[in-house]
């Protein structure tokens, strides 16, 4: 397995919460628990997402995620599994992300992400994320932006180029 995607993680959102309150203990525990079964399967990847439940809507929500993340990243280290995190931030919050947890991290780049949020452009957030992307999500987009395409079937270039013109 390339790595190990605890989804129910970004559903619940305890990593929204520091460690030191229940809900971020609890966020904590679970994310130990993954990086071990990970761990025990020889997985030598966990990716880690900020969206659904675990949306980072303003910087308490940031500093927590990013509380939680670093320890993953301290953990996953003591154990042989480097953590992967997939965003919906800005490139200047994700470099911020990344210079907090310090080592044991990459990005999982999805080119639709910056589509679907707003956040930029695919094509121009690489040239600042690239050096930071272990591995892409690819796929398209209908026009609505909801759901997924196949690739080549979708809306994901025409978007790119909305972008770009407005």
């Amino acid at each position: 397995f390339q790595s190990l995607h605890p989804y129910a993680l970004q559903r619940e959102g305890s990593m929204l919460f520091p460690a030191d309150e229940p809900e971020g203990a609890r966020g904590k525990k679970d994310v130990e628990m993954c990086i071990l079964a990970c761990e025990a399967m020889g997985i030598d990847n966990i990716m880690l997402s900020s969206f659904f439940a675990t949306y980072i809507r303003n910087e308490w929500d940031f500093l927590a995620f990013a509380s939680q993340l670093k320890h993953a990243c301290e953990f996953g280290a003591d154990h042989g599994v480097k953590v992967t995190y997939e965003s919906v931030l800005r490139p200047e919050r994700v470099l911020r992300m990344l210079e907090i947890c310090k080592s044991n991290i990459g990005l999982c780049y999805d080119t639709v992400n910056p589509l679907r949020h707003g956040t930029g452009v695919p094509a121009e957030e690489l040239k600042t994320l690239m050096p930071y992307v272990d591995h892409f999500h690819i796929k398209d987009m209908p026009s609505n932006m909801k759901g997924y395409a196949m690739l080549g079937e979708g809306s994901g270039v025409e978007g790119v180029r909305q972008r770009r013109e407005g």
